[in-house]
């Protein structure tokens, strides 16, 4: 989906141009739409849902997240450095996604 891919690019650019750490992965999924009225890949509109309608059965959503790894309690007995990285986390990256 090509909408999803300038949104790496762009979400790539930002994170290099306002100089957040991002050591570790991200990722990017992709899924079909979902006839769960629940799920975040809904596909249902209220009565105008048809499930044989083309934008049901071809629906994509993607999601984008990154995994942050922690310095185990053993190598951080006070929780620093893990509160630090996880307000840091919370402060630049999830500003960026928003």
């Amino acid at each position: 989906n090509e909408k999803s891919m300038s949104f790496m690019e762009e979400l790539l650019k930002e994170i290099e141009s306002n100089n957040v750490p991002a050591p570790a992965p991200i990722e990017q999924r992709w899924t079909s739409g979902s006839k769960s009225p629940l799920s975040p890949a809904s596909v249902i509109t209220g009565k105008d849902y048809c499930e044989s309608s083309y934008e049901a059965n071809n629906a994509l959503f993607s999601w984008v997240g990154v995994i942050m790894y922690l310095p185990s309690e053993d190598l951080d007995p006070t929780g620093y450095r893990r509160d630090f990285i996880t307000e840091s986390f919370k402060d630049q990256y999830c500003k960026l996604v928003r």
